[in-house]
């Protein structure tokens, strides 16, 4: 009986003895908690203060460097990554050049958000984003920076010589391409993705990818119409278009309608720009001027 009653006190005071230490170490959170409030509190102001100084720091590394460049009177910043772009391999998937026309709107950073959310599930593609104007957007740049996608960003002024918003822009992207990559002949597909579309991550692997000369396929939901197609034969050669104002002109499509492969593009480069007599439709110029009327693939 004595041998019980001292194990049962031994446990007692051991019990006793965890919850007295227990009791201790919550009395000292309870004391520390306003201070690792306070000290978190001034951290986040600390970072928020430091990303309004200066962006550039929580941005990727590897961006850090970026220099803007001035060539024929257009700027242009473009990512690390987009330097170093190489010609992909022949067993590699070709490379994306998707061109991005923006311009200022209340809608634009949304816009921009939905289209770089999307790119950014796509890879081995490279970005070029052309502003209406002679001077970067800051909230557009950070934007696309934060992507980490190999990006361009341009400039580029209105000239009065182009008939409408954002053909002298995508005229410029075009000789940009021509001369960055001029070295890559097919293995890239060049695509126009303006920033108010909204795009199926499924059309950039399955379709655009593929294109060997130019690819054609709908797209819904144009100037008042649900769709806007493409007619084609059983050899899925593009005989027509189903387009409700100008069914029997050639090329009356959209531009997120078609790709190009860059071979085709490299191949007519002297007339690379897409101001084409006094047609006022800038994609039916970037496709004449390529000589490809009866050989576009509906894809």
């Amino acid at each position: 009986m004595v041998y019980k009653t001292r194990r049962y006190g031994y446990r007692f005071s051991s019990k006793l003895y965890f919850l007295r230490k227990r009791a201790h170490i919550r009395r000292m959170l309870l004391m520390i908690k306003p201070m690792m409030i306070t000290i978190a509190t001034i951290s986040t102001l600390a970072i928020i203060i430091l990303i309004r100084l200066n962006p550039v720091i929580f941005s990727n590394r590897s961006e850090e460097a970026n220099e803007i460049i001035l060539h024929d009177g257009v700027y242009s910043t473009c990512s690390a990554s987009f330097r170093k772009l190489l010609p992909p391999a022949k067993i590699e998937r070709p490379l994306i050049i998707v061109v991005t026309f923006t311009y200022p709107r209340p809608t634009r950073i949304p816009d921009m958000i939905r289209l770089s959310q999307t790119l950014m599930n796509i890879r081995n593609i490279a970005w070029i984003v052309v502003e209406d104007g002679k001077k970067f957007n800051n909230p557009t740049h950070h934007l696309i920076r934060r992507t980490q996608i190999a990006y361009c960003y341009i400039a580029v002024g209105r000239l009065k010589t182009f008939p409408v918003r954002g053909w002298s822009a995508r005229d410029y992207a075009l000789k940009f391409i021509l001369r960055r990559f001029a070295n890559f002949s097919n293995r890239a597909v060049v695509y126009f993705a303006d920033d108010d579309n909204t795009y199926d991550i499924r059309l950039f692997d399955r379709f655009i990818r593929k294109v060997e000369a130019i690819g054609v396929w709908a797209v819904g939901l144009v100037a008042g119409q649900i769709v806007e197609a493409i007619k084609h034969s059983a050899e899925n050669i593009v005989n027509g278009w189903l387009n409700e104002f100008s069914p029997k002109h050639n090329w009356e499509i959209n531009m997120a309608s078609f790709a190009i492969n860059l071979r085709i593009l490299l191949r007519n480069k002297k007339n690379a720009s897409s101001l084409h007599n006094s047609i006022a439709i800038i994609q039916k110029c970037v496709l004449l001027i390529q000589k490809y009327h009866s050989q576009a693939i509906y894809i």
